[in-house]
């Protein structure tokens, strides 16, 4: 906590507590992250209703995360789809995307594939990675929708653009399997290397069988070995792959690939492993 932060806090405290909706909102922030002031949920989502109830978007895209996650209130999805849905029709890209996700599960409301696409669709146009990411993946999969792999490509383009961890992931699919672009082996062992080293289990199979199959990479049975035991707990078929690769690798080349494993796990979560 800075000497910056707590008078900025203070600065913005004088005036929420004057009725000002975007201190207020701002207040909010502060105590939900601890600037300038003790991290305080339960007095954050305080502030961020006396906001939203004077009409202020960001307040209500805040409060709207408050009850989807339980912060400072009671989780309760029903009342953070209406805050989010405020917000949405304010155009607050986060909240779209929100809105977009809750209709494509059927969370709290009729599953509606068509309108969650309309409503990733107003975030996607307004920059938001996630969106994009996610219109990207059910263009190319026909997923509800005419399947479009131009347009879906194009979307996955713009949110691998940003980082997004599952753009990059669902791109390198693209270009692996030839969806809206051509078949790039290389840029597909790219793409799943960059979600990979981020954690994505999806990423890391993958790329666990470039390696294997020498695809976009110089054949590499330990880093094959390596990826495919960073998500063997989470994908059945990387288990059975690394099960193939252990009937006929030696023990000592066995040893390597879970060391490198141990490796790999410590560059994702840049903390030490004990086993």
């Amino acid at each position: 906590m800075t000497e910056a932060e707590v008078r900025l806090y203070k600065a913005n405290a004088e005036k929420a507590e004057k009725g000002e909706a975007k201190a207020q909102c701002d207040i909010g922030f502060f105590l939900s992250n601890g600037l300038g002031c003790a991290v305080d949920n339960q007095l954050a989502a305080q502030w961020y209703t006396k906001s939203a109830e004077q009409g202020y978007a960001p307040a209500m895209n805040n409060l709207g995360i408050c009850y989807k996650e339980g912060l400072g209130v009671k989780q309760n999805y029903v009342t953070a789809y209406k805050w989010f849905r405020m917000a949405a029709e304010q155009d607050v890209p986060f909240s779209q995307y929100i809105i977009g996700v809750m209709l494509y599960d059927g969370i709290v409301v009729k599953k509606d594939i068509a309108k969650a696409i309309e409503w990733f669709m107003k975030s996607a146009e307004n920059g938001l990675a996630p969106a994009q990411s996610a219109l990207g993946t059910i263009l190319c999969n026909g997923d509800g929708v005419p399947k479009d792999e131009l347009k879906g490509f194009s979307w996955l383009l713009k949110a691998a653009a940003q980082d997004d961890t599952n753009g990059e992931f669902q791109l390198g699919l693209c270009y692996h399997k030839g969806k809206g672009t051509k078949i790039d082996f290389v840029k597909a062992a790219h793409f799943f290397k960059k979600a990979a080293s981020k954690g994505h289990h999806g990423a890391q199979y993958e790329l666990g069988l470039c390696y294997y199959r020498g695809e976009g990479v110089t054949k590499n049975k330990t880093e094959a070995y390596a990826y495919m035991q960073l998500a063997k707990d989470t994908e059945l078929g990387a288990r059975a792959v690394a099960k193939t690769l252990e009937a006929f690798r030696s023990e000592t080349e066995i040893e390597a690939g879970k060391k490198r494993a141990k490796e790999l796990q410590e560059e994702v979560t840049g903390k030490p492993t004990s086993k």
